[in-house]
C-alpha cells in the first residue's frame, strides 16, 4: 500500500511537471507572438498552471501519507 500511494504521488507530480513545461511553451513562445490573450491558447495555458499547481500539491500529499504509512511487517519466526 505504502508503495502504491508513493507511486501515485510520484505520477502526479511527473504529470503537474509535464503541464507546467506546456504552461511555460506557451507563455514564452506562442502568446508573446500572437494577440490570443483571450483565446482558447490563454484558457489552455491557464488549466495547463491549474494542473500544475494541483498536481505538485495532491502528488506532494499522496507522498506525504505514503511516508507515514507504516511499512509491511515482517514475520516473526521465533515462535
Amino acid at each position: 500500500m505504502k508503495t502504491v500511494v508513493a507511486l501515485i504521488g510520484t505520477l502526479m507530480i511527473a504529470f503537474g511537471t509535464l503541464a507546467g513545461i506546456a504552461s511555460w511553451y506557451l507563455l514564452e513562445f506562442y502568446l508573446p507572438a500572437s494577440d490570443d490573450w483571450d483565446g482558447p491558447a490563454y484558457t489552455i495555458n491557464t488549466w495547463c498552471w491549474f494542473l500544475n499547481i494541483l498536481m505538485w500539491g495532491m502528488g506532494g500529499i499522496c507522498i506525504g501519507v505514503a511516508t507515514m504509512l507504516p511499512s509491511p511487517r515482517e514475520h516473526d519466526f521465533d515462535d
